[in-house]
């Protein structure tokens, strides 16, 4: 159970981050990230990543429940959306190393969510 909530922690550290440096991106360079009702998907990325990880280092674990599956479906609906419009419209998402990074915003949600179900909090 302890190795699971450092997996999570972990995937939502590193989600955090990724999603802040394309909030910086975007500041920068407008159009960077696509757009969900006209609010850049980084900034809802950035907000569900760091609800998964705030509710990781909350102690009140019914408030911890709430946060993480408030931020991991946020995360998930997102990344499923943005990802079945990647292969129909291709390049929308932010790459790296040539991988759209909501395919990875979408396989990061639901492994948090997997990691969560089955190993228990």
């Amino acid at each position: 159970m302890k190795r699971n909530i450092n997996i999570t922690l972990i995937i939502s550290i590193i989600g955090s981050i990724f999603s802040f440096y394309l909030i910086f991106n975007e500041l920068i360079t407008r159009n960077f990230c696509p757009e969900i009702f006209n609010i850049p998907a980084c900034y809802i990325a950035f907000i569900a990543f760091s609800l998964t990880l705030t509710s990781q280092i909350i102690y009140s674990v019914k408030f911890s429940n709430i946060l993480f599956f408030i931020g991991s479906i946020t995360g998930l609906i997102l990344g499923i959306w943005f990802s079945y419009n990647e292969l129909i419209d291709f390049y929308i998402c932010p790459r790296i190393f040539n991988i759209p990074l909501c395919y990875l915003s979408f396989l990061s949600f639901l492994l948090m969510l997997f990691i969560n179900r089955v190993g228990g909090r």
